[in-house]
């Protein structure tokens, strides 16, 4: 996944309009990057001395070749301060993600290529943390911007990476989510914010669904801050049951993703689906 990454974007947690984009698709020239990853596990020895992995330690390492100034001045706040900063990289066909509790520092150069080396790190248990509906891994690589959250389980309510909710009742059990219309006007159930701010990609956002008793609407939308400003967005209006996807390119100010269902046009309107996805090249299928 790594060596396959084709951006990367480092965005501080304190000031969330400070971004700072790599990019290794162009070698030798100012601003190319090169990436690398590296994972240190630390192991208890418990009964029959079998080692149980309880630590995680990830370490990102970043060398820009000559970023600028504007970037390289972004970059020393981050350290300096010591504030937490959210990675997100572009792979061919997935993604790279440091999500909490990541901080950056400057690495040791041992070569003579003037860069300015940074290493992301950040200390994780070896599986999913937190409470549904919010479980999700510090630390994700993989074909779905959805799973960064345990997206095959939640709590009473909500599939983990969803929760947010206007004018919808929302039921989960197993691995599927039922949204139910609780008011004839807006009714929305809505994924948490993915941090994606990358332009001119495209995406699928992908569903399996399971049982509706009306039609309803897939979206997939791109913002530009946490707040909901609208930048771009694909529906589909669809109804009946199986895999329902729905593929948008990302307009200009794309900050965030997010997946949109809305169930019906009359009051107790449902639809039931697993599986949700959001993905590169059209993919609609994964597995946990």
């Amino acid at each position: 996944m790594i060596t396959t990454l084709t951006n990367v974007a480092v965005q501080d947690q304190t000031v969330t309009t400070n971004i700072v984009y790599f990019s290794n698709v162009m070698e030798g020239v100012d601003g190319a990057t090169s990436f690398g990853y590296n994972l240190e596990k630390t192991s208890l020895k418990v009964e029959d001395n079998q080692e149980l992995q309880y630590i995680h330690n990830h370490t990102f390492d970043i060398r820009a070749l000559d970023p600028s100034t504007a970037d390289r001045d972004t970059l020393q706040v981050m350290v300096d301060n010591q504030r937490e900063v959210k990675i997100i990289g572009q792979g061919v066909d997935g993604f790279f993600i440091m999500d909490e509790g990541v901080q950056l520092n400057y690495n040791q150069q041992f070569d003579e290529v003037v860069t300015m080396p940074l290493l992301a790190t950040v200390k994780s248990t070896s599986g999913y943390e937190g409470t549904a509906p919010n479980k999700k891994y510090k630390v994700y690589a993989g074909d779905n911007l959805l799973a960064l959250y345990k997206v095959n389980s939640g709590d009473s309510e909500f599939l983990n990476g969803f929760g947010t909710s206007a004018g919808v009742t929302g039921t989960q059990s197993g691995i599927s989510q039922t949204a139910t219309r609780a008011s004839g006007t807006t009714s929305v159930l809505i994924s948490k914010n993915y941090f994606f701010p990358f332009v001119g990609v495209e995406v699928t956002a992908s569903l399996n669904v399971s049982a509706a008793n009306a039609g309803y609407r897939i979206s997939l939308g791109a913002y530009s801050d946490t707040a909901s400003t609208l930048e771009g967005i694909a529906d589909l209006d669809t109804s009946g049951t199986g895999l329902k996807s729905v593929t948008l390119t990302t307009p200009a100010d794309t900050k965030y993703l997010r997946l949109l269902i809305r169930p019906g046009s009359t009051v107790s309107d449902a639809v039931t689906f697993d599986s949700p996805m959001i993905a590169l090249n059209g993919k609609t299928q994964f597995t946990l």
